[in-house]
């Protein structure tokens, strides 16, 4: 991408007329660039480098200080869906159910899922997903993959039939019938890129300079700090789309943007109430130049092996995540009031085998251990110490409402 490209890109993102910001986003650029070229000459396979998990409420304030340690622990401990296994009474700190996986067999590729579970950080950029495998010699790895992928495969269920609305009619097969043209500009304006990443070739019309953009042009980063303006002025990440041809077909994503909490019950995404053609136009665009199939093929596989994997996916603990509520889960884990944050061995660092393995920067550790040697020694009484202010902040930040939406602090 040229750096012609890159401004316009930017603009996208943050509106025209503040540019001034984009010499240090270019600088840092380049150096990504330079460090990626330098894995390519040594032969790093640079595709497979891991990735911390992503949580946009962290991104956007924890990492620039905007939250105390406390409360981004706090963040990070149910966004990472800790609390699934290390039990709590504090309902602040509930965790966010993982995509649910009834049917998963013809929504999820099967070579996808087999990546997947090899290694979920070095697949999917920023998944909050842990390896559950990591303790296992490869030959055991592989035999235990093939057996859940063979379960998974077996989950399968009708899509709904949308209905019609209004003038609207809902055509045949309507999840093939996309148009990447108009997807672009749905995708562009329906509110995808308040959390998402823009297309840099996306073209935007040029808006007048508002005053606050010249004023924020004008000034030091060290005076947007002392004004207070400082997180009007910093670029924001945009949270990872994965790579979605590889994981979905035409029609399980499609289905999955008329719907989203038909899949994910904790949905941090809205519903944005798309027509069946705008949701089909969108994932055309998605899926741009890539060549995929309308629908996932059957994956047979035998009684034994899906047994096999059925009996993997709770040994493994999935259904913690996936399936909470239902008599399938179990938490042998240490309630969250006892854990030792600073045990040489957890899920902050080092797992044992039986542990889920996070891939997490010293940021995102330093932040859990601040809440948890925050937390009572008894977790009798927290659901109550919560203020109105930290239960809405904390909800916000879990959904992204800052994504379009400012509030005061008070």
């Amino acid at each position: 991408m040229t750096p012609a490209e890159m401004r316009k890109h930017f603009c996208v993102r943050f509106g025209p007329g503040r540019e001034s910001e984009l010499e240090t986003f270019l600088c840092r650029f380049r150096l990504l660039l330079f460090a990626f070229a330098a894995g390519v000459m040594l032969g790093v396979d640079v595709s497979a480098v891991e990735t911390v998990p992503f949580v946009i409420g962290y991104e956007r304030f924890s990492r620039h200080e905007d939250l105390t340690p406390r409360q981004s622990g706090r963040l990070l401990l149910s966004e990472l869906n800790c609390t699934a296994c290390h039990s709590t009474t504090d309902s602040l700190l509930a965790p966010k159910l993982a995509p649910s996986l009834t049917g998963a067999g013809n929504r999820l590729r099967p070579a996808w899922l087999r990546q997947f579970l090899v290694s979920p950080a070095s697949l999917h950029r920023g998944t909050t997903m842990p390896d559950r495998l990591h303790g296992m010699r490869e030959e055991q790895q592989q035999q235990v993959i093939a057996a859940l992928v063979a379960y998974l495969g077996s989950r399968s269920e009708p899509f709904p039939t949308p209905k019609a609305s209004g003038l609207l009619p809902v055509l045949n097969e309507f999840w093939s019938k996309g148009d990447a043209s108009r997807g672009r500009t749905l995708y562009h304006q329906v509110g995808c890129v308040a959390c998402h990443e823009p297309d840099a070739q996306h073209y935007v019309p040029a808006a007048a300079q508002s005053a606050v953009d010249a004023l924020l042009e004008q000034l030091e980063p060290e005076e947007l700090a002392e004004s207070g303006l400082a997180r009007l002025a910093r670029a924001v990440p945009s949270i990872p789309h994965g790579e979605l041809a590889e994981k979905y077909s035409q029609r399980s994503l499609t289905m999955l943007l008329l719907n989203p909490s038909s899949v994910r019950p904790d949905a941090r995404m809205p519903n944005l109430r798309l027509q069946p053609s705008e949701a089909a136009d969108i994932v055309s665009y998605l899926m741009r130049d890539r060549d995929v199939e309308s629908d996932l093929l059957p994956q047979p596989a035998s009684s034994e092996r899906v047994e096999l994997g059925r009996r993997y996916f709770l040994e493994l603990q999935c259904a913690n995540c996936h399936e909470r509520g239902t008599a399938e889960q179990s938490s042998p884990a240490k309630p969250l009031a006892e854990v030792n944050a600073l045990a040489e061995q957890s899920c902050l660092q080092n797992p044992t085998a039986e542990m889920p393995h996070y891939v997490l920067d010293e940021a995102q550790r330093a932040s859990i251990r601040a809440s948890l040697a925050a937390f009572p020694s008894t977790d009798e009484s927290t659901d109550g110490d919560n203020t109105a202010i930290e239960i809405v902040q904390h909800r916000m930040l879990q959904l992204n409402c800052y994504g379009c939406h400012e509030r005061a602090d008070e």
